[in-house]
């Protein structure tokens, strides 16, 4: 309670995580109403991005959306330098959230254009996208949200399984083909579990059995990249451009995939209208 001794980066960091774990007991408003009340008990100095991330998503969680983009605005202005000079990608994506809670698809989309166009400012995390293809799907639909995995494999964002996943939830017209989480919890798992409903499929229909076929074989690249452990730095550096190139081979052939299924989908009316004039 002494605004003289502050609270620690650590403590807050767990204060923060304990308020958002608990706010579906307690409730949303409850919970950022808590966690603002901490930051404002905060020694700015113990600040940081994860921290001032993470309250600003809780106020968003809590509707207070206005007070989120003050934060943001406050860091943004410098007014916890030099502990935080500039937003990071966690107070950006917080911003992202609240756009989000307030349905302001649009204001969603700028923010991710923001990060993308300039290279001064935070690399977009899997949260990032995941707010971006929501903002996408919700104004444009389905197969907007291809043209933004094409625009992303072409700027060479990084991918992992997350962002397979979470593309796959947009992209697909058939979802149960992926497995976003598996039982256990694994994403090798998950990734085996999809390699084999997506042969299964193939072995089912024959017009979609190459792109399925590609993504199989694309999948398990990347998961064998995933699973090596590197010895030297020097190892570790190949081993995440491996990792980066595979997960980029696995959305394009996610991409093809998805259009296969679209244009198998976009047939069937036309087959049946010719059915019903035979």
């Amino acid at each position: 309670q002494d605004p003289s001794i502050g609270l620690n980066r650590r403590v807050v960091d767990r204060i923060v995580s304990f308020a958002m774990v608990r706010a579906s007991e307690f409730g949303t408003d409850h919970a950022a109403e808590f966690v603002w009340d901490c930051f404002n008990k905060i020694n700015p100095s113990s600040l940081n991005d994860k921290i001032c991330g993470a309250v600003i998503h809780g106020l968003a969680t809590g509707r207070r959306t206005d007070d989120a983009r003050v934060l943001f605005e406050r860091i943004k202005n410098g007014e916890f330098a030099p502990a935080i000079a500039n937003p990071g990608i966690g107070c950006y994506d917080g911003l992202m959230a609240a756009s989000i809670n307030s349905r302001e698809w649009d204001r969603v989309l700028e923010i991710y254009q923001e990060l993308v166009n300039d290279k001064s400012k935070p690399t977009p995390t899997t949260t990032t996208f995941r707010a971006c293809m929501r903002a996408t799907s919700e104004l444009y639909g389905a197969n907007a949200c291809l043209q933004v995995v094409d625009d992303a494999i072409e700027r060479g964002v990084k991918f992992d399984h997350d962002a397979f996943t979470i593309s796959s939830e947009f992209v697909l017209n058939d979802r149960s083909l992926v497995v976003v989480r598996a039982n256990d919890g694994s994403a090798s798992t998950a990734i085996d579990e999809t390699r084999q409903r997506l042969r299964e499929r193939s072995e089912e229909d024959e017009e979609v059995r190459n792109p399925c076929l590609d993504l199989i074989i694309a999948l398990r690249v990347a998961q064998t990249e995933d699973e090596r452990k590197p010895s030297t730095p020097a190892a570790a550096k190949a081993i995440a451009t491996r990792q980066h190139e595979a997960w980029l081979t696995v959305l394009k052939s996610l991409a093809s995939l998805a259009r296969a299924l679209n244009a198998k989908q976009q047939d069937k009316p036309a087959q049946r209208v010719q059915e019903q004039r035979i």
